[in-house]
């Protein structure tokens, strides 16, 4: 009898690792013959699996004169930890893991670097010989804690380690609040820096802070806590010593809110920052002043705070929830935001003293509440060109609440219309209509490229809206200059510049092309002379798009065409083909054998 047997050769990467067992240290080498690593480019790699049978903290180093990388994987393949220089090891070369892992099996991928290149820029991988340690660390112990307590005690050798990625020697705190609690956790170490980290039921890090030495106030956190159960990850850095002493404070904080004060539009007042008039809802233990105003229609609005120190504003409707905020600290920051009629209120926040254990900062401020200026509104004609710029002076933009100005137009037909904006900063450009309603979704232009907008429209009167991008605050940091100009769109557009197949397999393969204009409103695919699919442009000249074509059949050979269109016509076809690779997932190789 005769059986054709099917041999797959699986493609795995631990398929063919070395074993390495826990509290051992092994001495490998990269050699021209060891794989090339999937995790880090340009280095070769050597892979470790391991077992567990329990729950396990467990410490790797790979150490070698040269960089070294690291990198752990579960039995899936899946990355649960990659490091290439160890921030707490004496020598910054070595990776090193630390986590706490359930029973499984684990691979550690043993990868190195400091690759040169040859005469032709080709790679020339590192070998050598290396060490890697694998480790089983005890776990920091656990006792309870309760709020309101003090704990000074220390790290010793007989203490267990944290299961965070940064820290040593550690102690754990557990606690539970029944009500909705704010707290406040500081640890101070005697001598050097810590660790400190806030967890949950399941463990899981809800906060952490590293890295502040006893100078500078020591590890905080503050947290709003949900009724339950919190465990608190008192850790020492690796390079303080072991025996070194600390102190673990556990607080709740009772912060009264700011009484509002109203203020109205253009009204100006003075306030001050102290622990007398109370606390902000947004930032914990940062001192706040509230002021509350109402709108009796839909408004832009502009506030302004002027300090000498940073601050930030928060916007909060009725119910306190934020509705838009300038969060980040600056000093004389201004917040531009669209609200709808309805009462708000304003929370205004010092920020806290570094050194001073995080506490909050008193000062002087003023601040203002308008309406902010609208975009000034210009006449531009159909076929025509003009130059703009952004300014201080220039008004908001409703759509972007940034600097923005407007251009009005009018058509006495249907008209094919093509809008370009061409800006010196990265930009955007609305079509609105004559009550200024937006009818086109914003069209992003880069910094010194065109944006463009391609529509037809009935005869009326519209209004382009050029606005500064949302990542510039308003000309605050930046201001720019642009040229718009509007055209009546006469032609069909130019064919794509090129087309090109990549990532070919059996049932799919991914076409690319670019165009060397911008005068396409979208791009239609055609399969063997049928329509695939259609992509709408993006208006950049000399963009890249990207599509991927799926079902598809194996070894099979297949004709594309790429055609740009506008509302006038269509361009001619890009045309080209592929064929499919072979329909498996392996190599596939048969074997004969005669069965006696």
């Amino acid at each position: 009898m005769k059986k054709l047997i099917i041999l797959c050769i699986l493609l795995c990467t631990n398929l063919f690792a070395h074993t390495i067992a826990l509290d051992s240290s092994i001495e490998g080498e990269w050699t021209t013959n060891s794989a090339v690593s999937p995790y880090w480019a340009e280095s070769y790699t050597e892979d470790y699996s391991f077992t567990l049978t329990q729950k396990t903290l467990i410490f790797s180093c790979l150490t070698n004169y040269a960089d070294t990388y690291l990198t752990l994987t579960n039995s899936e393949n899946n990355i649960l930890r990659s490091n290439d220089d160890y921030y707490e090891s004496e020598y910054s070369n070595d990776a090193c893991i630390r986590i706490a892992l359930e029973a499984g099996v684990y691979t550690l991928h043993a990868s190195n670097g400091d690759v040169t290149y040859n005469s032709n820029n080709d790679p020339i991988y590192h070998t050598g010989a290396f060490t890697l340690d694998l480790k089983d660390l005890p776990m920091a112990a656990s006792s309870p804690i309760n709020i309101g307590d003090t704990v000074d005690t220390a790290w010793t050798d007989a203490s267990g380690y944290t299961t965070q990625s940064y820290g040593g020697l550690s102690h754990l705190y557990t606690f539970s609040v029944t009500e909705k609690t704010i707290v406040k956790i500081k640890l101070l170490a005697a001598e050097g820096e810590a660790a400190l980290y806030l967890l949950n039921a399941e463990g899981k890090k809800l906060e952490g802070s590293a890295g502040k030495p006893s100078g500078e106030g020591g590890e905080v956190i503050r947290r709003k806590l949900a009724p339950g159960n919190y465990t608190i990850d008192a850790a020492s850095s690796i390079y303080t010593p072991y025996e070194d002493n600390y102190t673990l404070v556990l607080t709740e904080l009772i912060l009264p809110s700011p009484v509002p004060v109203a203020i109205a539009l253009d009204q100006s007042l003075e306030g001050q920052w102290s622990s007398a008039f109370g606390y902000s809802s947004q930032q914990i233990e940062h001192y706040a002043r509230y002021y509350t105003f109402t709108l009796t229609e839909s408004t832009l609005i502009e506030v302004e705070v002027s300090s000498d120190i940073p601050s930030s504003i928060y916007m909060m409707d009725h119910a306190q929830s934020v509705v838009g905020s300038s969060a980040y600290p600056k000093q004389n920051y201004t917040l531009i935001i669209y609200l709808d009629a309805g009462t708000y209120t304003i929370d205004t926040t010092s920020p806290w003293s570094y050194y001073d254990q995080h506490e909050g900062v008193e000062g002087d401020f003023n601040i203002s509440l308008r309406e902010a200026n609208a975009p000034t509104l210009n006449e531009i004609d159909l076929n025509s060109k003009l130059s703009g710029e952004w300014s201080k002076n220039s008004g908001f933009s409703v759509n972007t609440t940034r600097r923005a100005s407007h251009y009005r137009f009018t058509l006495d037909k249907t008209t094919n219309v093509r809008m370009e904006l061409n800006p010196d900063i990265p930009a955007y450009m609305f079509l609105l209509d004559s009550n200024q309603n937006v009818l086109l979704p914003k069209k992003y232009a880069p910094d010194s490229k065109t944006g463009i907008i391609y529509a037809t429209l009935d005869a009326g009167t519209y209004i382009i809206e050029t606005t500064t991008n949302s990542s510039y605050d308003g000309c605050y940091y930046s201001c720019g200059r642009f040229t718009i100009g509007v055209y009546e769109d006469f032609t069909t557009p130019k064919p794509v510049k090129t087309v090109s197949i990549s990532s070919v397999k059996a049932h799919e393969a991914n076409i690319e092309w670019s165009h060397g204009t911008h005068d396409a409103i979208g791009y239609e695919i055609y399969i063997d002379n049928i329509l695939y699919a259609t992509i709408k442009s993006n208006g950049i000249r000399d963009f890249t798009y990207s599509y991927t074509i799926g079902g598809l059949l194996p070894n099979h050979h297949y004709n594309y065409e790429v055609v740009a269109y506008t509302g006038v016509g269509k361009s001619t076809a890009k045309k080209g083909s592929f064929r499919t690779k072979e329909g498996f997932y392996g190599w596939m190789i048969p074997i004969n054998y005669l069965l006696l």
